[in-house]
């Protein structure tokens, strides 16, 4: 990373992190709707393949599960093609929100910004916690070593190959330790 190249450099040796600079309207925007909630879980549910995201049974007991551990609202960060089940879920349940604004990248990096925790299987959403020191409970499938959460206060979840196959104790003992260690 430009972290190892600055040191081999001869520069101080500085934290390897993630950046990802965000325009002022695009925070403005996103900040004015989340503002009522105060602090806010971000949950992602969505993965770059079906096989990392959470079908909507799988993601109404992780909203149960965390509804269970903190009365923290719960924002769920999606693209697109997550919209529908968004949706869904912000209706079938209390304390759980959506952005209303049409989704994008820079949107969704907002929201992580912000966030008390982000919980997310997919790695995109993982580098956005690591750039804003976000805390994150990281959910793996297929785990890959080579995309670890950078954030102070994280932790990981390993599932098989389908990201369906968490175990929702492993899950509430991760954000349980996140928790207690903000």
């Amino acid at each position: 990373t430009w972290a190892f190249m600055m040191r081999e450099a001869g520069f101080p040796a500085v934290r390897p992190i993630y950046e990802l600079p965000l325009s002022e309207d695009v925070l403005d925007e996103v900040r004015e709707e989340m503002r009522s909630l105060g602090s806010y879980i971000a949950l992602n549910l969505e993965g770059s393949s079906q096989e990392r995201t959470f079908s909507l049974s799988i993601a109404e007991n992780l909203i149960a599960k965390i509804q269970s551990e903190t009365d923290i609202p719960i924002v769920i960060v999606h693209g697109p093609k997550g919209e529908d089940k968004a949706r869904v879920l912000v209706d079938c349940y209390n304390n759980v929100y959506r952005l209303s604004l049409s989704p994008s990248i820079k949107r969704s990096a907002a929201i992580i910004k912000d966030a008390y925790i982000a919980i997310t299987p997919d790695t995109s959403i993982l580098h956005m916690a690591s750039a804003y020191n976000t805390p994150v409970v990281a959910i793996y499938a297929d785990y890959k070593t080579r995309w670890p959460a950078m954030a102070d206060v994280s932790e990981s979840v390993v599932v098989g190959q389908k990201i369906d196959n968490i175990s929702l104790d492993e899950f509430a003992k991760a954000l349980k330790s996140v928790l207690a260690r903000i």
